[in-house]
């Protein structure tokens, strides 16, 4: 049957609002922590500006700082866990156990969607927005990961 990958329920596209008002579907965390342990692939939006390398813009004054990139976080059982950026040459970055996401989720300025936590991998600690819908799957998803490493 192969991975297929579905997005989660903090990720939405025009599709899933479209079906959403009609009321031809309804997702919920429960569906995708049951996805996700059947094997399936999930993608989870997010923003960072640390993960895949720091990218920096000018602001004036020969002053920078470091810009906000969207990307897609790739959570599975099968796999190793990844974040791809939605642009640039080096989009793929797999992440090294142990992870753990910290923090409760603070407030982003123009998103209260979205909320911010710390990434810790093994490479480093990162920092990471996501919808706070999935923020218990992305915990989960990384516990797993957290539970293979101490099997083998």
């Amino acid at each position: 049957m192969g991975n297929r990958k579905r997005r989660s329920v903090g990720t939405v596209s025009g599709t899933d609002l479209l079906l959403r008002w009609t009321f031809i579907r309804r997702r919920t965390p429960e569906q995708d922590r049951a996805d996700l342990d059947a094997g399936r692939t999930l993608v989870v939006i997010s923003l960072s500006k640390t993960l895949g390398g720091e990218s920096l813009i000018r602001v004036g004054k020969g002053k920078q700082i470091a810009r906000l990139k969207s990307g897609h976080l790739h959570l599975s059982t099968t796999e190793p866990i990844a974040w791809e950026a939605r642009t640039g040459a080096d989009r793929r970055t797999v992440l090294a156990g142990p992870l753990e996401l910290r923090g409760e989720g603070t407030k982003l300025p123009g998103g209260r969607k979205f909320a911010g936590y710390e990434l810790v991998t093994g490479q480093g600690v990162f920092d990471l927005a996501i919808p706070r819908k999935d923020a218990e799957l992305v915990r989960y998803a990384l516990s797993l990961t957290g539970e293979k490493a101490a099997a083998r």
